[in-house]
């Protein structure tokens, strides 16, 4: 998958427009030796709890997947760690100051009409202040317990971290 995907994003060498020579992971230029890599964008999910042990669900307002139902989180920005990302994205799409628990775990996954490749860095969290409140690309929260998922689920990173959430309660 990652070939036709290199393939997509480049045709030609951006320095001297000679076709690249394209492998499963990058995209060469024999004549410049231009070198792209097609590395996956950091993201990160952050799963939040109440008293029920409920989750804290979303609906997105934005593409890709706007109107199905995700879990709160967002891109890295490259000034800042994933433990700031989801410390901040919790709060853009939420209105809540959280501190991190734990790192879960870490799920690769494809990301838009581009299937940009991503690693998804899950987060459990703790709310310190705040009353969650759907903010930035947020069109609805919901708490729902892991017994009833939401239907559809935006990323398979998602369902994949719910799957690796019920495994740690199991553990506990």
């Amino acid at each position: 998958m990652a070939k036709n995907l290199v393939k997509t994003w480049y045709h030609r060498c951006p320095n001297c427009q000679h076709e690249l020579v394209v492998d499963d992971t990058s995209a060469k230029c024999p004549s410049c030796g231009f070198l792209f890599y097609l590395n996956p964008a950091p993201c990160v999910t952050v799963l939040i709890t109440n008293d029920k042990n409920e989750l804290l669900w979303t609906i997105r307002g934005i593409q890709p997947q706007k109107g199905e139902w995700d879990l709160p989180g967002g891109f890295v920005n490259p000034d800042e760690s994933i433990q700031q990302a989801a410390i901040r994205e919790t709060k853009e799409e939420l209105n809540l100051d959280v501190e991190i628990v734990s790192l879960l775990d870490n799920i690769p996954d494809f990301y838009g009409q581009m299937q940009q490749p991503t690693l998804n860095f899950v987060f459990l969290v703790k709310v310190i202040s705040g009353q969650p409140k759907p903010q930035d690309d947020v069109t609805e929260i919901k708490w729902l317990s892991l017994d009833s998922l939401p239907s559809p689920i935006a990323f398979k990173n998602a369902t994949i971290a719910i799957k690796r959430y019920q495994e740690y309660q199991g553990k506990k």
